[in-house]
């Protein structure tokens, strides 16, 4: 029979929850010979005691002499910590003079653990706990503190908060309640409604207030004991005021975790009066902030304060923490339940407006200085690091709006505008640009102009043609008046975009025309994306050479700039015009390169999401479609049009109508050939492909189909030739030979009529054959009719 070693810690009333794997770290690190001090620390209210009272319980039997429990919370002396633990031992009567060295002669040889609470308040006595380590063998220490103790014996464990339902999932409903924050939310709620449940109608409304409560058990306990009288979705519509609603827990709670205001003010009224100041500023960021920022906006400097030094100090503190941003660059952020508090604070200290004001000052300059570097070096990270910063855009944003400093607001707004184009944030960005052509009335300067291109090429991309016409046709007024050759080639080419995206083809030839007058010193950049863009028109109204010499220059012109990405874009369709003038070899080469160069941009990128569904197009172009052979090609193919669908709705990126059309029918051949079942399951799983082995599957299909297949029909053997017709191709010779027009031919077939022309060209080109009846003759002579 085993005896139960000695203790005296309190019997809690409910089962920890969702702390397996911290339980289980904590717990090796304790027992581990080389341990003798271990301290869990973490911000207010994420749980470290009950952590570490669940590790205390758990290893009574590896300390024969006791596991002591030592609440230091009362205390405000440190001289006391001997004191206290004297007295759990039953040796209250030691002087204190004398404590550290009775205490060191009773445990010496004693196999103990010490289980040292709330030791942040008391730091001072952290040298005297070293000096007891030094003087004892078989003694371990575990302390909870929201601050390290600074003692060579130290290791160190980071409670977090408990992991969060993720909003972007359906709602399963067995599953959400396994989620740790949810379970404790729904443990807590039931312990006060008996009938409380978990249903489909509540389940986002927990899930969304769970991530309200940053994952803090505390909060979230104060949160579900107001379930007795509200529902959820009332306590998540009172979360604006949380600190009211989490005010009061179970009396038997310590004082400072009877309300959660109480746990975070504990922290902050023991900051020296700077540091505390520095804090407190720092709640105007939102979704976190950098090093740079953070000295600039708080004004760190005026308080004597080194920015780093104090950020470091308050992450030890655990007020604030680490937090991910772009590569090379330390970021930190604040939970949002500190970050409330400390904002109440910024305003009872009258500092809100001017914190306010410098915040969206420092991120204007943020985004002018992406706007003047934007054509410059590696726009990935500039977009990362803008990603970084968006809640912060958008407070200053909301601020310039608020505070009427529309001026400022739209400034922000026309120098980011492509970021929320690029980055697939079209809705949100239409949301601030628009307030602020309401607010400029008559005020015509180039930063009107920048909101304008941006209102309308959003608007554009989004199939609101009119509204996006009429923003755009007046920046280009207004650049015209300005006698601003850049912003002329710039809207211009975002006109030709809309145009393209909307299927305007009828206004390609006014748009080539005034595009014949770009300044040849023009920004390369700008014009690079302004014939590309003419390109894509001109190519979707069927005016191929002229589409060439655009896409051409394009090309040159992104090769000057140095910008990658579009030159993807430009010798994709330069492929697929390469192909349509019978030069099949030359379009594959020009693909494939296209493919490889978009293998090296390292990311899903916008470039990427063309040149493959364009490599798709070219490869379906080739693909026999009677030759069974060539069904693991389909299976690819349909695998790639799985893996582009999914990233053009990670992108917000729509098809021309002539690449739609395209699209389905691929498609739909696809369907018909695979099946419906097997082509639905090999596009399922390419939306879950990587995007370098999509590229490399991309290239293969393309090497595959541009290789020669079983030939359908042949000259005669004695002519020393062999020629194919595919399928499809010998459906359209024998409409041809019927006299039917190419419109006729692609309703008749539900194709386009660009992909009859297609076909056509391939046919003459096989053939050897200058015009329709030729073809037909020699199809004819060949038995292909």
């Amino acid at each position: 029979m085993v005896t139960q070693s000695p203790h005296n810690l309190p019997e809690q009333p409910n089962a920890m929850l969702g702390r397996d794997q911290e339980l289980k770290a904590v717990r090796e690190q304790l027992l581990s010979d080389d341990v003798r001090l271990l301290s869990l620390t973490g911000p207010p209210g994420v749980g470290k005691t009950r952590l570490a009272m669940a590790v205390a319980e758990s290893v009574l039997e590896a300390f024969p002499q006791g596991v002591w429990f030592i609440d230091l919370a009362p205390l405000r002396d440190p001289a006391l910590v001997g004191s206290e633990i004297a007295s759990t031992f039953g040796l209250a009567e030691i002087r204190a003079e004398t404590t550290l060295t009775s205490l060191a002669a009773y445990l010496r040889e004693r196999h103990a653990l010490l289980f040292l609470d709330n030791f942040e308040g008391v730091l001072p006595a952290a040298a005297w706990v070293g000096k007891l380590l030094e003087r004892t063998s078989g003694l371990k220490i575990l302390t909870t503190s929201r601050e390290r103790l600074r003692l060579r014996w130290e290791r160190m464990i980071l409670v977090p908060p408990l992991p969060l339902p993720d909003l972007d999932l359906p709602p399963d409903l067995p599953a959400l309640a396994g989620i740790p924050s949810v379970a404790l939310f729904l443990q807590r709620a039931r312990a006060v409604n008996a009938d409380f449940t978990l249903s489909q109608e509540n389940a986002p409304v927990i899930a969304a207030l769970c991530i309200r409560l940053d994952g803090l058990p505390l909060a979230i306990e104060l949160a579900a004991a107001r379930a007795g009288v509200l529902s959820p979705a009332e306590i998540l519509a009172n979360m604006d005021d949380r600190f009211r609603l989490l005010g009061m827990g179970a009396l038997d709670l310590p004082e400072r975790h009877q309300t959660l205001k109480a746990s975070i003010d504990w922290s902050y009224v023991s900051l020296p009066p700077a540091e505390a100041q520095f804090l407190r500023r720092l709640s105007i960021f939102s979704g976190g902030f950098s090093l740079t920022a953070a000295k600039m906006v708080t004004e760190c400097e005026t308080l004597n304060l080194d920015g780093l030094e104090s950020l470091v100090a308050l992450a030890e503190k655990s007020l604030i923490s680490r937090a991910r941003g772009p590569v090379g660059e330390p970021r930190f952020a604040l939970l949002e339940s500190i970050r409330d508090y400390l904002l109440d604070r910024l305003q009872a200290s009258g500092e809100l407006d001017g914190a306010r004001r410098r915040h969206a000052g420092y991120y204007l300059e943020l985004a002018e200085r992406y706007y003047s570097e934007r054509n410059k070096g590696n726009q990935k990270a500039r977009f990362d690091r803008l990603e970084s910063e968006h809640d912060n855009l958008r407070a200053a944003l909301q601020w310039s709006l608020d505070a009427g400093e529309c001026s400022l607001g739209k400034r922000i707004a026309a120098a980011i505008w492509n970021f929320w184009w690029l980055r697939g944030h079209m809705w949100e960005g239409m949301r601030w640009l628009e307030p602020f052509l309401a607010s400029s009335g008559e005020y015509r300067d180039k930063t009107h102009l920048r909101v304008l291109e941006g209102a309308g090429t959003l608007r554009g991309w989004q199939k609101d043609y009119e509204p996006a016409r009429v923003f755009l046709m007046e920046g280009l007024q207004i650049a015209q008046e300005l006698e601003d050759q850049a912003a002329t080639t710039r809207i211009l080419g975002r006109l030709s975009w809309i145009f393209w995206v909307n299927g305007k083809t009828e206004e390609a030839a006014w748009v080539a025309e005034r595009m014949k007058v770009f300044p040849l010193d023009a920004d390369p950049w700008e014009l690079a994306h302004a014939f590309l863009s003419l390109g894509s028109l001109l190519y979707e109204a069927g005016l191929d050479e002229a589409a060439e010499k655009a896409f051409t220059r394009s090309l040159e012109h992104f090769q000057l700039a140095e910008e990658r990405s579009g030159a993807i874009f430009a010798r994709s369709k330069l492929a697929l015009l390469k192909h349509q003038q019978g030069d099949f070899r030359e379009a594959n080469e020009e693909m494939v390169g296209a493919l490889e160069a978009a293998r090296q941009l390292n990311d899903l990128h916008v470039a990427i999401a063309y040149c493959v569904d364009d490599a798709t197009q070219l490869a379906a172009l080739r693909l026999d479609e009677k030759n069974v052979a060539q069904e693991p090609n389909l299976k690819r193919m349909a695998r790639i049009l799985g893996a582009v669908d999914h990233w053009r709705e990670i992108l917000s990126l729509r098809r021309s109508p002539l690449d739609k059309s395209a699209y389905l029918q691929i498609a739909g051949n696809l369907q018909q050939r695979l099946g419906e079942g097997a082509y639905l399951r090999a596009w399922q799983e390419g939306q879950s492909i990587p995007v370098e082995r999509v590229i490399h599957e991309a290239i293969e299909l393309l090497k595959s189909t541009c290789q020669p297949g079983p030939r359908d029909g042949r000259l005669p053997e004695g002519e020393g030739i062999s020629i194919t017709l595919s399928g499809r191709e010998r459906q359209v010779i024998g409409l041809v030979a019927e006299g039917l027009s190419n419109q006729e031919i692609a309703e008749h077939l539900f194709i386009t009529e660009r992909t009859v022309r297609f076909h056509i060209t391939s046919i003459f080109n096989k053939l050897g054959a200058d015009n329709r009846a030729q073809a037909v003759a020699i199809a004819g002579r060949l038995g292909m009719l």
